[in-house]
């Protein structure tokens, strides 16, 4: 049997319902392991999370770049390109 700490007298006692030191309750708490299911849920998450926010930023900057355009230089197609990112404007 594994050995807990009681939480009434602090000695280390085998693991039982009661401490034979000082004849408590000892309460037991469990961790509880992951399922694979669980674990997968938790990846695949973490990994969208990082690539919703990667291109968030892609888009961000790709905004502010196009505002640097000097709409002379760009051409006709500047406008064009301003009317589908006004929508996106930070």
């Amino acid at each position: 049997m594994a050995l807990v700490k009681c939480p009434h007298c602090n000695k280390e006692v085998e693991e039982n319902k009661f401490c034979p030191e000082c004849g408590k309750i000892l309460i037991v708490k469990k961790k509880k392991k992951l399922s694979k299911f669980a674990k997968r849920n938790i990846i695949f998450f973490s990994v969208l999370l990082v690539v919703i926010g990667a291109v968030i930023t892609g888009a961000y900057f790709y905004v502010q770049e196009q505002k640097k355009i000097d709409p002379v230089k760009a051409g006709p197609e500047y406008e064009n390109i301003k009317s589908i990112l006004a929508p996106l404007d930070f």
